[in-house]
């Protein structure tokens, strides 16, 4: 008698298989070494940091957001769920275009192009529209910038 297929009315798939296949890929899914109170402390960070730029000298706020997008950096190389990668790299995204303005302000065009990059990058990689039309004004400030 030959093997039984799926199509001829005689196979039985062990239950089993049936839920532990997709249980298993769910689960791994959800795997994070990141938990919401540390993504909560990424998104506040990001904010206040928006903030403060107005009241902020730009060296010293430049310091702070390095160092927010070095950590950001560090979690995007660890394990983590599709939702919070993308959460991860819309934070990143935004600190990098912070990090693009204060760059321009400081005079130091190179390092503004840079973050502006990034900032292009990871709002493509995170499907955020408004992240990636920022990284284009970019420019536009630094040529208003320089006219003064």
């Amino acid at each position: 008698m030959a093997p039984a297929t799926p199509h001829d009315g005689r196979y039985s798939p062990p239950v089993l298989a049936d839920v532990a296949g997709p249980a298993a890929l769910a689960a791994h899914a959800e795997r994070s070494d990141v938990t919401g109170y540390v993504l909560g402390v990424v998104e506040a960070s990001t904010d206040e940091y928006a903030r403060a730029y107005a009241r902020t000298p730009p060296a010293e706020l430049l310091t702070d957001v390095r160092v927010l997008a070095r950590h950001v950096g560090a979690l995007l190389d660890g394990r983590t769920t599709p939702a919070q990668r993308r959460c991860l790299m819309v934070a990143g995204g935004w600190l990098a275009l912070l990090a693009a303005t204060l760059y321009v302000d400081l005079g130091a065009r190179r390092s503004a192009a840079g973050a502006r990059t990034a900032a292009a990058t990871l709002g493509r990689e995170a499907e955020h529209d408004e992240i990636a039309a920022w990284s284009i004004e970019i420019d536009t400030w630094a040529a208003l910038v320089d006219q003064d």
